[in-house]
């Protein structure tokens, strides 16, 4: 059933004038008629009464009418509802990511650009993050997880290298190049603000052998105590190296494995965005994409790239369970 008709039909019930009913919809009496005969010929009744040059409701039609006009106010009460929830939320904007500081910075910088926008911002857990984004309580998110749900979309924003971050008293500090199999005696810290235990077993399973974890927690600051004081060795993706305060610390790039973790903004794919959240939106992928140039750079100049021979790739956000 086409909905047009439905409406042409309350409208000429409403007026009971037929010419007056086309002048309102802006069709002509002809079209307007042709249409009234279509919907009575698909339902199989007569919804009107023709007598003397007017038109008024048969039986049948009265209690079509009923419900045409309930079907049409729901619609109407739903767009005005619709527009309340515009209003209130306009000036808001949901953001959420499951790895701790990630979108502090590029939020920093927006609401310092001068924006008058109030931001809600939550760090979930990846099965939260996926549910929350479906619900339409969130805008977007930055992830370095694939969420497998075809309501979904993904836009890849950087390619992020992770590197190996030892106390400056570790026997391999003064070594710029080591293999992540070299690694198989110490202990692991364990920042589940970046990575999970689940990443750091599978890493090291690729280069042969199970790591023993001394400590996992999401409070960066212990683990950062633990490793100037040589307590373990850590994984740490470039965003957070090239933030934080390095001191007496030493990077170092992974030879046998290559560490690379795919960051990507994620969002309903017929989410359609308020202006303030399009623009932060925007504004979140060019800060990434310009970051992953940066750090490309800063890198690319501390650890100069080399060719690995036997050098085993494993793209941390193809994990899967």
């Amino acid at each position: 059933m086409e909905l047009t008709l439905l409406y042409y039909f309350k409208t000429v019930a409403e007026m009971e004038n037929i010419t007056k009913a086309a002048e309102s919809l802006y069709i002509s009496q002809p079209a307007l008629s042709k249409a009234i005969a279509k919907l009575e010929k698909s339902l199989g009744v007569t919804l009107f009464e023709r007598r003397k040059g007017r038109i008024s409701l048969s039986a049948m039609g009265q209690v079509y009418y009923e419900y045409v006009s309930s079907a049409f106010h729901v619609l109407e009460t739903g767009e005005k509802k619709l527009e309340e929830l515009k209003q209130q939320s306009g000036d808001t904007v949901s953001v959420a990511s499951p790895v701790a500081g990630l979108l502090h910075e590029p939020i920093y910088n927006f609401l310092s650009s001068g924006e008058q926008v109030q931001i809600h911002q939550y760090f979930y857990e990846e099965h939260i993050l996926e549910s929350e984004l479906l619900s339409g309580k969130l805008d977007f998110a930055v992830t370095p997880i694939t969420i497998e749900n075809s309501e979904i979309e993904q836009i890849k924003l950087m390619e992020e290298e992770v590197f190996i971050v030892v106390s400056q008293d570790h026997p391999l500090a003064t070594q710029k190049y080591i293999r992540l199999a070299d690694l198989k005696d110490d202990g692991f810290l364990v920042d589940e603000a970046s990575f999970d235990q689940k990443i750091i077993r599978v890493l090291c399973g690729i280069a042969g052998f199970e790591p023993q974890i001394l400590l996992h927690s999401n409070e960066g600051d212990l683990i950062d105590d633990a490793l100037r004081n040589n307590l373990g060795v850590c994984l740490v993706p470039a965003n957070l190296i090239y933030r934080k305060n390095m001191r007496n610390l030493a990077i170092l790039r992974s030879t046998d494995v290559e560490l690379v973790r795919l960051l990507s903004v994620a969002k309903r794919r017929d989410r359609i965005f308020q202006a303030n959240a399009a623009r932060l939106y925007h504004y979140t992928i060019h800060y990434f994409q310009n970051l992953g140039q940066e750090l490309d750079e800063y890198f690319g100049n501390l650890l100069p790239e080399k060719q690995f021979s036997g050098r085993k790739s494993f793209g941390i956000n193809n994990l899967k369970d």
